[in-house]
């Protein structure tokens, strides 16, 4: 007799099976029978030899029979049909979605091949399985692992997008069947064995063993490439923003929540029922509260069930890293990385990352190829764009014009797969790029209801602080309430200015009528009257200096950047954080202007409130870009940044280089733009040429090769044309653009400014002062001076040069990027995660190393192909039947030989240059020694190695090991070339040694060798 509990066992594990599949997929699999499946078979195997390709089903067979046995020995346990069926069922249909893609076929084919062979042929066991409990379990454990490699299988091929993501996934995903086909075999092994109840639980503890080992590994290789994608991605936090708007919510529980009442809204989210294209456009006045509600929006679609995908972005004027496409789609990127969809994506993404050169993903195709990709394999997901009018015009067109084309070039059933809500002021660009779409228009009326129990809220904080009657209060709610006349932000700012006076009779003064600001400009002509006027005349000059640097930044200022910036003295020559640094906080400086974020970015409350700074009479900004200019230059002139400085370990400790990273970055654009400002009499702009020759004396050295200059740059440097220092200036100035665009490693005659370089021997100093902050305690103390990362990236082009990483194996495998950019493609393969330093050097190892790796499939020729081939046989015989002569051009020389040595190049300039060696006139000699050589760049570079040596071949892993010989060198292309000797390549780290276990599951794929 069957046993009850393992005939249990059986049917819980078809329960939990059936649980995963779609209503559809279980009606369609619960009859499907044995002929069925013979049949599809049969017309698969018609349709492809009619197609002149082949693929030798017969491997089917051991599974089909196996199964087939399977069926009837476990009769005994229950409806045989049932549980076969859905055996059957997903066969069926997985080899229907295969057949479309030949890879993909013949992969599912061999797949089922080795299932089959792993099945036992059960029927000469019936018995045994009738009176033995125990071989009854091991029936069920059999099952219950058939049943969870059809549910793999069904979740890759049931993917929208799964054909696209083949060559990257598939690798990965097969890696999951093995230890399944393995329990299988292992399982058919107790059988025949006939295994005691010992042995079967013996058997079962080593393999929960060995699978906790392969989970391990699996886990570890993934939170490694994860940290890299991330990296690469480099995406803003934006549920640190999300986080921000929430709480701003919270302060007043329901708001904004007509908006889910609204008709147009309701179609959008409905999960059921959505308008088509399923594309809404939210737009109001500023200060309306569209970011709050875009809030609300993201928080509501978390709650649908079954929960979507939720992507959102908060753009941000002037913010480069949060204002166009790229940046949203390098964030919907990373959000991605965070949902059930991520065991799919993950190597997806590493293919892409392996085959691209930017450390920071920047390329406008790659990211929209992957966004296209990772959008559309979503079975459903909602998309979210709030402030897309504070991005510049070329930027909103691409993201309005992008986003819409691929929601609305979805084809039905799949229209409403992807749903996205546009968010912006109502402006002619926004109603140009969103003619056509379902419009939701915030008005007075939709803010009254959430406006008056703000007001009233405000109010009652202004009674308790200043001892107010209920009669007062309530005054106040409705002078709040009407004032603000629907805008949110208005009402925010009103309440806030009437908390911050300082008397009763100065708050009535305040709330009479005619002092009652309508519009945001007049609250913050309020505010910014207050702030210059009601204060001392330190505090006057703090808050004037401090607004000036937020609206002319070229990024977000950070405050310790700012209290950096604030402690530098010129005539002294030093930076005193102690003395100088703002002893308040920038609230207290700017009021409710501005906001401090979690990682200490301090920004306006509303890009409205910048737009009013730039135009306000009360702050004059015109000459905010010299002053900055000044203040970087004069900076960066002190003797902390002089080139012959040995030790800089005591101004570290003092603060002294936390304006350093912005300085070194932007000092040219605001030259740039100061001098484009300024006219040629202004007194700021001579004091400004004097700190610019001294700054040439000490940080310019003239290039070899000469920096062409662009007209744009020609006219903004003009009113320095008098000067003498002007020419050189004008190189520096290039040298500095190019360093701040070229992604590329700048070689040492390339660059006419020594300031990166500089900086890098600063940080070197300050990683390794923080490294002993961590034992002394003084690390705290070094992040409030130089920010939370303190491990940057030394590429002055890359967005981590100043966000830096919390970890220096972080940043250490990001700078690997910049130096190996080229990865195998070859998943398990070590340089697949250590990369090599050129492409020549990565097609060399992929011809030699993977050459054996070749395409087993086999394609009959199409009838195409056959009269492509007539066609071309005919074109190529004369018409007596002769073979025609193929003619060819004359042949390029491609070689050219040294006649004094055996070496060959193949360009005559490299030849030319060449010969010079074997000269005896060595006109050039070392001005440290008395070696001497017969051309130019081979004294350059003999000179630097007279220099410290600062590249080290080395470095430590996650576990603590060290890698590479630790030899030094002098500069980074000469290690970079010692990587690609014999030598070099040994010092690779090597990989997790290829045990049985490791190699067989390797995460990506294949054997780590």
């Amino acid at each position: 007799m069957a046993s009850t509990n393992n005939a249990s066992v059986f049917e819980a594990a078809l329960v939990q099976f059936k649980s995963g599949l779609k209503k559809k997929d279980q009606d369609n699999f619960k009859n499907a029978t044995l002929q069925g499946l013979l049949n599809e078979i049969e017309n698969i195997q018609t349709a492809q030899h009619s197609k002149r390709r082949g693929e030798n089903l017969g491997k089917l067979k051991p599974f089909i029979e196996a199964m087939d046995q399977f069926g009837k020995v476990i009769e005994v346990f229950g409806n045989t049909n049932v549980m076969v069926a859905f055996v059957w069922g997903p066969t069926k249909f997985l080899l229907q979605i295969a057949a479309t893609y030949s890879d993909a076929f013949h992969e599912l084919v061999d797949m089922y091949a080795e299932l089959g062979e792993s099945l036992p042929l059960l029927l000469r066991y019936e018995d045994l399985f009738r009176g033995d409990s125990n071989m009854q379990k091991v029936l069920a454990f059999i099952y219950k692992d058939i049943l969870e490699f059809h549910r793999l299988a069904l979740k890759y091929f049931q993917q929208p997008m799964w054909k696209q993501l083949w060559q990257a996934t598939w690798k990965t995903h097969k890696s999951r069947f093995q230890p399944l086909i393995d329990d299988i075999r292992g399982h058919g092994n107790l059988v025949q064995a006939q295994a005691t109840a010992s042995q079967i639980e013996q058997y079962q503890k080593e393999t929960a063993a060995q699978a906790l080992q392969i989970q391990s590994i699996t886990d570890t290789q993934e939170m490694q490439r994860l940290r890299e994608l991330i990296s690469w991605l480099g995406a803003p936090n934006v549920e640190n923003d999300q986080y921000h708007y929430s709480k701003v919510r919270d302060e007043c529980p329901g708001t904004g929540r007509w908006l889910l009442d609204i008709q147009v809204f309701k179609e959008w989210i409905d999960p059921r029922f959505p308008t088509i294209p399923p594309l809404l456009w939210m737009t109001g006045m500023p200060g309306a509260g569209k970011t709050i509600l875009t809030s609300l929006v993201v928080e509501e679609v978390r709650k649908l069930s079954p929960a979507p995908i939720t992507l959102f972005f908060y753009c941000k004027n002037g913010d480069e890293e949060r204002n166009n496409f790229v940046s949203i789609g390098r964030s919907f990127l990373a959000q991605l990385l965070s949902t059930s969809s991520k065991d799919i994506l993950l190597p997806f993404y590493w293919d892409k990352f392996s085959s691209s050169t930017e450390p920071v993903l920047s390329t406008y195709s790659l990211v929209e190829t992957m966004l296209e990709v990772t959008l559309l394999n979503c079975p459903s997901v909602y998309i979210a764009l709030d402030g897309i009018d504070e991005c510049p015009r070329d930027e909103r067109k691409r993201i309005s014009r992008w986003f819409r084309n691929l929601v609305e070039n979805l084809q039905p059933p799949n229209q409403d797969r992807v749903r996205c809500l546009f968010v912006s002021q109502d402006d002619g660009i926004a109603r140009k790029d969103f003619r056509g779409l379902t419009s939701l228009k915030i008005e007075n009326k939709h803010n009254r209801a959430d406006i008056e129990v703000y007001s009233s809220y405000e109010a009652a904080k202004i009674q308790t602080c200043f001892g107010l009657s209920e009669d007062i209060r309530k005054r106040i709610g409705s002078k709040i309430q009407c004032a603000a006349d629907g805008m949110f932000l208005l009402a925010k700012l009103i309440s806030i200015n009437l908390l911050q006076q300082t008397s009763v009779a100065d708050l009535e003064d305040e709330l009479e009528d005619d002092r009652m600001p309508k519009e945001l400009s007049q609250v913050y002509s309020r505010i910014l009257h207050r702030l210059l006027n009601s204060a001392s005349a330190s505090e006057r000059a703090a808050s004037e200096t401090l607004l000036r640097w937020l609206v002319r930044a070229k990024r977000p200022l950070r405050w310790h950047e700012i209290q950096a910036a604030k402690s530098i003295h010129v005539e002294s020559q030093s930076v005193d954080l102690e003395r100088r640094r703002f002893r308040v906080d920038s609230k207290d400086l700017c009021g409710s202007l501005v906001e401090i974020r979690e990682d200490g970015r301090v920004e306006f409350v509303h890009t409205t409130a910048k737009l009013f700074l730039v135009d306000s009479p009360q702050l004059d900004v015109s000459q905010a870009n010299i002053s900055l200019a000044s203040l970087a230059i004069d900076y960066l002139n002190m003797a902390g940044f002089h080139s012959d400085l040995k030790d800089p370990r005591h101004l570290i400790l003092q603060g002294y280089y936390g304006f350093m990273d912005y300085a070194v970055a932007y000092w040219v654009r605001h030259l740039e733009e100061g001098a484009n400002e300024a006219k040629e009499d202004n007194e700021l702009l001579a004091e400004l040429a004097e700190s610019l020759e001294t700054f040439l004396q000490i940080h310019y050295s003239p290039s070899p090769k000469e920096f062409p200059i662009s007209q744009g740059n020609a006219k903004r440097l003009r009113v320095f044309q008098r000067y003498p220092f002007h020419d050189s200036l004008q190189q520096a100035v290039a040298s500095m653009r190019k360093e701040l665009t070229f992604y590329g490693e700048m070689k040492q005659n390339e660059t006419a400014v020594n300031l990166t370089d500089i900086a890098k021997n600063i940080r070197d100093v300050l990683e390794d002062v923080c490294a002993k902050g961590e034992q002394t305690g003084e690390i705290d103390r070094m992040k409030e001076m130089y920010g939370r990362n303190l491990f940057k990236c030394p590429r002055l082009s890359c967005r981590y040069f100043c966000d830096g990483f919390s970890t220096a194996a972080q940043r250490d495998r990001h700078f690997d990027k910049h130096l190996r950019p080229f990865r195998c493609t070859i998943v398990g393969c070590p340089t697949n995660t250590f990369g090599m330093a050129s492409k020549n050097d990565l097609e060399k190892h992929m011809k030699e190393t993977h050459k054996t790796i070749v395409n087993d499939d086999f394609d009959f020729p199409e009838d195409e192909e056959i009269l492509e081939s007539k066609r071309v046989e005919t074109q190529t015989t004369r018409e007596d039947g002769e073979a025609r002569p193929v003619t060819s051009e004359r042949p390029r020389i491609t070689e050219f030989p040294c006649p004094d040595c055996q070496k060959i190049f193949k360009k005559k300039y490299n030849l030319e240059s060449h010969l010079k060696t074997h000269s005896n006139d060595r006109p050039h000699s070392c001005y440290q020694c008395d070696a001497t050589f017969a051309r130019e760049h081979d004294v350059v570079r003999h000179e630097k190695t007279h220099k410290e040596k600062e590249f080290i071949c080395g470095g430590v892993l996650e576990n603590g090991q060290r890698w590479g010989c630790q030899k030094k060198f002098a500069r980074s292309d000469t290690l970079q070339s010692h990587y690609k000797t014999a030598s070099g390549q040994a010092c690779v780290p090597p990989m997790t040694s290829p045990t049985r276990v490791e190699t067989r599951i390797d995460l990506y794929g294949g054997p780590c060798v």
